[in-house]
């Protein structure tokens, strides 16, 4: 299911910087900064895989890495815990809310 670029926050409560379509452009992140997704509820902590797709038409450019958190509790999308994971392929989990975010050259 697609998700507007609009859905995402900075870290900081705002939308990050898209170039392109507002919705589904490019995410445009300098040195620093991040783009988080909405955190999202799979109404129970059951396992599940999860895997996250960069540049999945082709079209990023620079140094971006993902990270994924996730709990059992509910969080904000602007909450500093739980803590950040780098990503670098599918893992397993038992959370129930789950985020991810990309960050430019960490």
């Amino acid at each position: 299911m697609p998700v507007s670029w609009q859905t995402w926050s900075d870290g900081a409560g705002q939308v990050p910087t898209i170039g392109g379509d507002q919705d589904w452009g490019k995410l445009i992140l300098d040195i620093g900064e991040e783009g988080r997704s909405g955190v999202y509820d799979f109404v129970n902590a059951n396992e599940r895989t999860y895997t996250v797709t960069q540049n999945r038409y082709e079209a990023g450019e620079g140094v971006a890495y993902s990270q994924i958190r996730g709990s059992e509790t509910s969080f904000a999308q602007d909450d500093a815990s739980p803590s950040w994971e780098n990503y670098s392929g599918a893992i397993n989990r038992s959370w129930r809310y789950v985020q991810v975010r990309e960050v430019e050259n960490i």
